[in-house]
């Protein structure tokens, strides 16, 4: 096997770069299908392997039958590239896992879809809002990222995504968080975004306390990646058993980064 840093320090650039090559492709008119489609050949002209592709995680029924999961407006996660047509106000996350020389990295970005072409009321007004949510989100990160470094626990982690979430008027789901990553693409720990709330308050204080006792170190890799929506954190799964939606109807956003910790703070890895 290769070096770690190495591979994933590659796979990271390629990884971006594939995700904003979807994102250039991802026009209103076009399928997401299509999307994935050119994802996966720049992904495999870089020399890569895409990591998502008939991945079958313990407890799913299938495996993932694409290389990217993408995922518009209410999908919340895992969204299967199919024959959906984008529009003008769409809100599109684009998640992709990338594999170099056994060594993985893992990311997302949402984004707002729009053309230059003149667009409706409605449009403009699903444009406003969607990114609205996705500017939540990427602060909701960048809240994470700024306490992230050797010693930090998980608990400071979980408070500064909440304390965001708060301040922009936004749900954190908290089924999803963080997870390591290296020779494989989802490893312990699991890191939360946020605390389950709908649990009693004991059960909430002993998280907290479990949390707080769980800490980062330098070396290690991972990932961090909140998920939000403007509703319920309440979800439904579609027949596919991956694609996962909120239950209202709600828009849905999620931004993901793979990074090294090190002593004082992180490293991109993508």
């Amino acid at each position: 096997m290769s070096d770690k840093l190495s591979s994933m320090r590659y796979a990271g650039r390629v990884n971006l770069a594939a995700i904003n090559w979807g994102f250039h492709h991802a026009k209103p008119g076009k399928t997401l299908a299509e999307v994935d489609a050119v994802i996966e050949d720049y992904i495999r002209k870089a020399g890569c392997v895409p990591a998502f592709k008939n991945y079958q995680p313990e407890g799913y029924p299938l495996p993932f039958p694409a290389t990217a999961c993408i995922s518009p407006n209410d999908v919340v996660v895992h969204g299967i590239p199919g024959d959906y047509v984008l529009e003008n106000g769409d809100l599109l996350t684009i998640d992709v896992g990338t594999q170099h020389e056994g060594w993985f990295v893992d990311a997302a970005r949402s984004r707002v879809i729009r053309s230059e072409s003149r667009m409706t009321r409605r449009q403009l007004d699903r444009c406003f809002l969607a990114q609205k949510l996705v500017d939540a989100t990427e602060a909701i990160l960048e809240a994470q990222l700024s306490v992230i470094k050797n010693d930090c626990d998980f608990l400071t982690i979980v408070r500064a995504a909440e304390e965001e979430a708060a301040a922009r008027g936004v749900t954190i789901m908290h089924q999803w968080g963080g997870h390591g990553i290296a020779d494989r693409i989802h490893m312990d720990p699991f890191i939360p975004n946020a605390l389950d709330r709908t649990k009693p308050l004991l059960t909430q204080n002993l998280e907290k306390r479990r949390l707080s006792q769980q800490k980062l170190t330098t070396g290690q890799t991972i990932c961090v990646e909140p998920v939000t929506t403007f509703g319920s954190p309440d979800i439904i799964i579609d027949d596919d058993q991956w694609t996962i939606r909120q239950t209202e109807g709600k828009l849905a956003a999620h931004s993901e980064r793979c990074l090294l910790v090190t002593e004082d703070g992180y490293e991109l890895l993508s």
